[in-house]
């Protein structure tokens, strides 16, 4: 069966936190502030499918455009209430656009890799800022709190389906682990 040249989604993807990169934050300024006010900078962690022949999938694009400000921790006690959505357009050399609608959600970290190394750069920076325990207010994680880790959910469509979009990435989103 021959792949339709022209479908309504050409890629789904998936941008988040590599886990083999350091935990390095984006700002030059941000070792001033507790991590959890830290932003990491993301990857295009999966997408579906792999290339298209018509329509090469232009990572470093998606993940400009979908994630410009990274991902970011934070605690179930200062999660957003609800995911933020946004569109992009992706415009190659010879003038070709592509659309894009992308769903910023956080999602429980469930990976103890994940966990020990953001426990490690807290503690570190702990220590670098002479914090004490009763100073909890700084925007620090406590372990026995959930710890939640953004992640952006993307499409990419031949045209400007933003409804369409938006809906379609809220029905991904119910299948992941949220906070309530």
């Amino acid at each position: 069966m021959e792949a339709d040249p022209h479908p309504l989604v050409s890629y789904v993807a998936v941008c988040g936190l590599d886990e083999d990169r350091s935990f390095e934050p984006i700002e030059q300024d941000a070792s001033e502030r507790p991590p959890l006010s830290w932003t990491f900078p993301a990857d295009v962690i999966c997408h579906w499918p792999e290339d298209r022949e018509d329509e090469p999938f232009n990572a470093p694009a998606v993940v400009t455009l979908a994630s410009p400000e990274g991902v970011s921790f934070t605690t179930r006690s200062r999660a957003p209430d609800c995911p933020t959505f946004h569109t992009l357009v992706i415009t190659r050399e010879d003038g070709h656009k592509s659309y894009g609608v992308a769903l910023e959600i956080f999602q429980l970290v469930t990976d103890q890799k994940i966990k020990s190394s953001f426990k490690s750069v807290q503690d570190i920076w702990k220590i670098e800022h002479s914090v004490e325990p009763p100073d909890n207010d700084a925007l620090l994680w406590q372990p026995e709190e959930d710890l939640l880790l953004s992640k952006v959910l993307v499409l990419i469509m031949e045209g400007p389906f933003v409804t369409f979009g938006r809906e379609f990435l809220e029905q991904i989103a119910s299948c992941f682990n949220l906070p309530q």
